[in-house]
């Protein structure tokens, strides 16, 4: 099994910011441009094709756990009639009775795409142009996203998503929701001093410098130790067990996958397939300062990455969190919502994180167990 998420990953991890300032909430943003959604609607994808949605779709094709995830956070989960069914997926709400349209490894298969008679087919980044263009041939309109790299991204293919779909008030809102919760980090980590970080993610694998993930680190107060050494884009490769010990993290980011596991995992546990004998000897790892949160959240370019977001932030700097958030319960013009847990199993060592909420009052989260190991973030996106 590990031999074969290794695979995924290699696939994946080399395929694949500004927040708003600060100064109060965000309000909801209700112009027609954001709020009201009009056909026909045109816009350019990944492909460089000018792809036009003609008229409200009633029947979507997502292939892409993000992309998923997304429709089910904008209130658009009832138009989707296929989808990518893996772990990656099947935690959204009603999700594992849609029917599969991708292989094993998140392929889109063009047969079984078509098969469900879909008005729009929404593609993730890492999906081939060729399936694109087959399902194009047979007069099917298709929209292939471009990578996320920033949380700025997330906003803009929210937004997209909803335009795409038919779902712009569902979308306007969410965003709004994320746009206020990364307030609350960037008020909470305003002033503190960055500790420095690595999520190692296996085989030599971490986000790189282009990474949403680093983004989510540095809002969070985290200094992504790849920062200091000498690598580029979305994927930091050939990360050496020297330079990580070399940097000595504060801090280790890891992340499971719910439906591998029975129960959360502790942080040495989620650690276990990437705890080469280099990363033992870094102070974080011997500190038990090591941060777990849902890889879903973590790795899909989707709404929910602010719980991790949030997780990471109240547990490298929980006096500044305290002092800003006297609560977990955030209200917005969409009413109230009850934002994520943090469990600390030790003081001031391993802190497991498990977010149970859902933004404004569309996606309804199922009841998540939790591990998979960080080399499971493949094809998530």
């Amino acid at each position: 099994m590990h031999r074969r998420l290794f695979t995924v990953v290699l696939v994946v991890l080399l395929a694949t910011a500004g927040v708003p300032a600060l100064g109060g909430t965000v309000a909801a943003q209700d112009d027609a441009t954001n709020a009201t959604c009009g056909y026909p609607f045109t816009a350019t994808d990944a492909t460089g094709t000018d792809v036009t949605v003609s008229d409200e779709p009633e029947r979507v094709v997502v292939v892409g756990a993000s992309g998923t995830q997304t429709m089910w956070e904008i209130g658009a989960r009832e138009k989707v009639v296929g989808i990518w069914k893996s772990p990656y997926t099947t935690y959204l709400d009603g999700a594992a009775d849609v029917p599969n349209v991708a292989t094993d490894f998140g392929y889109a298969n063009v047969e079984k795409v078509l098969a469900q008679d879909p008005d729009l087919v929404l593609l993730a980044n890492i999906q081939e142009d060729s399936a694109a263009e087959k399902l194009r041939q047979n007069g099917t309109t298709v929209f292939k996203f471009d990578a996320a790299t920033s949380f700025q991204d997330i906003y803009e293919k929210t937004r997209l998503t909803g335009k795409l779909v038919g779902n712009c008030e569902g979308a306007n809102e969410t965003v709004t929701w994320m746009q206020n919760q990364v307030q609350k980090v960037k008020a909470a980590t305003d002033e503190v001093e960055a500790k420095s970080m690595h999520y190692p993610m296996g085989s030599g694998y971490a986000p790189g410098p282009t990474s949403f993930i680093t983004d989510i680190m540095n809002t969070a107060g985290a200094h992504n130790i790849i920062l200091n050494g000498d690598f580029s884009g979305a994927t930091a490769s050939g990360v050496s067990g020297e330079f990580v010990l070399q940097q000595n993290p504060e801090w280790l980011l890891a992340s499971y996958t719910p439906a591998m596991v029975n129960e959360t995992p502790t942080g040495t546990e989620a650690l276990e397939s990437v705890a080469t004998d280099a990363l033992k000897q870094t102070q974080a790892y011997q500190n038990g300062n090591i941060v777990v949160v849902n890889g879903n959240y973590l790795s899909q370019p989707a709404p929910r990455v602010v719980y991790p977001l949030v997780n990471i932030t109240k547990a490298l700097h929980p006096d500044a969190w305290e002092s800003v958030n006297s609560t977990t319960t955030t209200t917005t013009s969409s009413g109230t919502m009850t934002g994520p847990s943090t469990t600390t199993t030790s003081a001031a060592t391993t802190t497991t994180t498990n977010a149970e909420g859902s933004t404004p009052g569309f996606g309804v989260l199922a009841a998540l167990a939790a591990l998979a190991g960080a080399l499971v973030v493949a094809r998530r996106r």
